[in-house]
């Protein structure tokens, strides 16, 4: 499954995009109300990707991080999702943050995670972590990382820590790593933590399930909007 996640607190928008098997957008507000949900045609051309439906012409443009872990470009592509849509009765312009990645599960993974903050001046983190069977805890986890804002272009050393709730849903998360020109040199961090905020959206395709919850975060001071997506065999 490959799934690009959106939004911006300022608009009061979030939401997610499905793009292969049966492309469907979900679009929603940040008091969790559906405002659409809609099968659209996805046409991948290289440079952007179209996005169309009834009441909906959209454009999904990647962008290049500006820091990452070594393998994250295969696996994370920043993205801008514009354009226009209807939901109900109102027309919306879109111009939002974003990040696509594959949530594909094999037989030697458990489970996927994933963390993304999106924060004024281009500031934009997301971090993807796959957990094998048999795995007990975070420490072993696949991590990759893609950040923009970022002067310098390695990201080192990326933890993913997640509490939950009785009911085992995501309440809150971490992200902390290290940021520099090579791993011999000197290195800053940057951390951003998530609280969630209550709305959630989910997906069942090809023996996957795919939640999704809007997250609140905060990072070097600065509040943004985030999602955090949890993937697990159907």
């Amino acid at each position: 499954m490959t799934v690009a996640f959106f939004g911006e607190a300022e608009r009061r928008l979030w939401g997610m995009l499905r793009t292969d098997e049966r492309p469907e957008l979900t679009l929603a507000s940040l008091d969790g109300r559906v405002l659409l949900r809609s099968e659209v045609e996805v046409v991948r051309e290289p440079d952007v990707w179209t996005v169309t439906a009834a009441g909906c012409d959209l454009r999904l443009e990647p962008a290049e991080p500006a820091a990452a872990t070594e393998h994250a470009r295969e696996t994370l592509t920043p993205v801008r999702l514009a354009g226009r849509v209807s939901a109900g009765t109102e027309e919306r312009e879109l111009d939002l943050p974003g990040v696509l990645t594959s949530l594909t599960i094999d037989p030697q993974t458990a489970s996927l995670r994933l963390l993304t903050g999106w924060f004024a001046g281009g500031h934009e983190l997301a971090l993807r972590a796959a957990r094998r069977r048999g795995s007990k805890g975070h420490d072993s986890d696949s991590v990759e990382v893609i950040a923009m804002g970022e002067e310098q272009p390695q990201v080192f050393d990326a933890r993913l820590s997640t509490t939950y709730d009785a009911a085992g849903l995501p309440r809150s998360a971490g992200i902390e790593l290290w940021i520099g020109a090579d791993e011999d040199g000197d290195q800053y961090a940057r951390r951003l933590s998530g609280v969630a905020s209550g709305p959630v959206l989910s997906s069942t395709l090809g023996g996957l399930r795919l939640d999704a919850f809007l997250f609140d975060c905060l990072s070097r001071g600065e509040l943004g909007s985030g999602v955090y997506a949890l993937a697990l065999p159907a």
